[in-house]
């Protein structure tokens, strides 16, 4: 546990293969977004107020299965640069980005919708 705190650890450019315990918590991991994403693809049309964010959450999880496969294969071939570790690093880093900005614009679209029903209240008594 103490090597993952070291900075050799996360940018050795020709790291030690993962043991089988963080192999398959890797792939449970990429299996989970690969059903996470064909939740939201089939649920996406079915849930009219957050399409959007069903939508965005959709591609959000196919895309990190994507790259999640690709990092598998790299870590399999024991391809030098495409394993190493830093490219976990950025990655999990860029999925918590992406994370906060659907719940960002999920938040403003909420507000903005609820604003408009408030409008539209007003205007229904208006001449």
């Amino acid at each position: 546990m103490l090597n993952l705190l070291t900075f050799n650890y996360w940018f050795d450019i020709t790291p030690v293969p993962f043991i089988l315990p963080a192999k398959i918590g890797l792939f449970v991991f990429v299996g989970l977004l690969l059903l996470a994403g064909l939740f939201f693809f089939l649920f996406r049309k079915k849930f009219s107020l957050q399409k959007k964010m069903f939508a965005s959450l959709y591609s959000f999880c196919f895309t990190n299965f994507i790259i999640g496969l690709v990092l598998i294969f790299s870590e399999i071939q024991r391809a030098t640069f495409l394993s190493a570790r830093f490219w976990y690093l950025i990655w999990f880093v860029c999925m918590i980005w992406a994370m906060v900005n659907i719940v960002k614009r999920q938040k403003k679209y909420l507000a903005n919708r609820e604003g408009l029903k408030k409008d539209r209240e007003f205007k229904k008594y208006l001449p």
